[in-house]
């Protein structure tokens, strides 16, 4: 079954928007704007369940409940509820899988069960070994390894197993796949090198990882070769996390400028790659070829690196962006680009934040188990029951 193709390039900023209106708080970061109440009718985010993790994609959003269930919103074809219907409030995944740990991409989902097992839906490429281009539905993923974690890029993702030995699948022209070659695989290629992975993260049409020993490697379009590269500089990282997005040009030859980011083991963010939005957060529009600070004397809980923009959480639950905001995904109540960090609006507390791939929305999770999107929503991705582009964070609701 043959699915639409999402691109950001077919979509341009909405003429009128819902803009969430600036107040004033005690705070010398930056004004915060009250959070913009959902849609009318809509039923509140408390009949949802305790939300336990977040994933954002492209065009849409999935997250696991305290129980394992998976959950998404947005474009239909990718929610993995057996429907391909688009929905702008979360829905069940089909099939009753519990999982551990799950990751959205810029067209496909994949999670780790309770039994270690990878499974994904969404379009191709799912690992599955088979000739379909997408499923509705979750399948396996070929060779019934056990993983631990795993991670969805633009059109191929990446899993790391109980031993530590990481493997890659799907599109790999760009060396993504880290085996030294060109190739596109169906199924998981062990990644080159004999290296010991604490986690790899599959970026628009690069990767990046951190071993077990906190040395930070990419491969991939622009940040490294066709198998892992130390990253420069000799800093140590206990996370990385790398961005991108899809194509500039309709033939595929032309990526979209990645760039990743990391946090040291001293809790400090450092960006590099592209950064010609303001993404590197290191206050000019300059790109570097090895990490430099992100601006500011924060202390870091998590960093993670989208579409020309970067968003991050800090020790004391407090969600910054900066970077290109043509959609809002700043959560700033503005258009505004930022080249140094800036204070998601509404005052809002979150655990953890996630910008996908491309990178349009961004979404975070409060330690109370709910769920706040801004950003483009034409897919209903944000799952505040409506389609209107968001400035600032608004609440996740529950359907009818």
């Amino acid at each position: 079954m043959r699915f639409h193709r999402f691109s950001p390039k077919l979509f341009a900023p909405l003429a009128l928007l819902t803009l969430a209106v600036p107040g004033c708080r005690d705070d010398a970061e930056s004004p915060t704007a009250p959070e913009s109440p959902p849609a009318s009718g809509a039923v509140t985010a408390a009949a949802l369940p305790k939300f336990t993790s977040l994933a954002a994609g492209g065009a849409h959003t999935c997250a696991l409940d305290a129980t394992g269930a998976a959950w998404c919103w947005g474009a239909g074809g990718l929610l993995g509820d057996g429907q391909g219907v688009s929905r702008s409030t979360p829905g069940r995944v089909a099939g009753g899988l519990r999982f551990v740990q799950i990751s959205a991409g810029a067209r496909t989902t994949c999670g780790i069960t309770t039994q270690n097992l990878a499974y994904c839906w969404g379009e191709g490429p799912l690992g599955d070994g088979g000739e379909q281009i997408g499923s509705y539905v979750p399948v396996a993923v070929a060779g019934g390894r056990h993983f631990r974690n795993v991670s969805v890029g633009n059109e191929h993702t990446c899993a790391v197993t109980p031993g530590d030995i990481a493997f890659c699948w799907g599109l790999g022209h760009w060396g993504e796949l880290g085996t030294g070659h060109s190739q596109f695989s169906d199924v998981p290629v062990r990644v080159y090198g004999g290296l010991r992975w604490r986690r790899v993260v599959a970026g628009g049409q690069a990767t990046c990882g951190v071993t077990m020993d906190d040395v930070a490697y990419c491969w991939g379009f622009l940040l490294g070769g066709k198998q892992p590269t130390k990253v420069p500089g000799g800093l140590l990282f206990r996370q990385v996390w790398v961005g991108g997005g899809d194509y500039t040009d309709a033939q595929h030859e032309e990526p979209d400028l990645p760039h990743a980011c990391g946090i040291t083991p001293e809790d400090k963010a450092y960006c590099w790659g592209y950064g010609g939005e303001g993404e590197l957060g290191q206050g000019t529009g300059l790109s570097s070829s090895t990490p430099v600070a992100v601006s500011g004397s924060r202390k870091w809980r998590q960093v993670v690196a989208g579409f020309y923009h970067t968003c991050g959480v800090t020790r004391a639950e407090i969600a910054f962006c900066w970077g290109i905001n043509q959609w809002g995904a700043n959560g700033n109540g503005s258009f505004l680009r930022s080249n140094v960090p800036g204070r998601v609006n509404g005052g809002l507390l979150f655990n953890s934040i996630s910008t996908g791939v491309l990178g349009l929305h961004t979404c975070g999770l409060t330690d109370v188990g709910k769920i706040y999107c801004w950003g483009y929503n034409v897919s209903g991705q944000l799952g505040d029951g409506t389609r209107t582009q968001r400035l600032a964070p608004v609440a996740v609701v529950a359907g009818n």
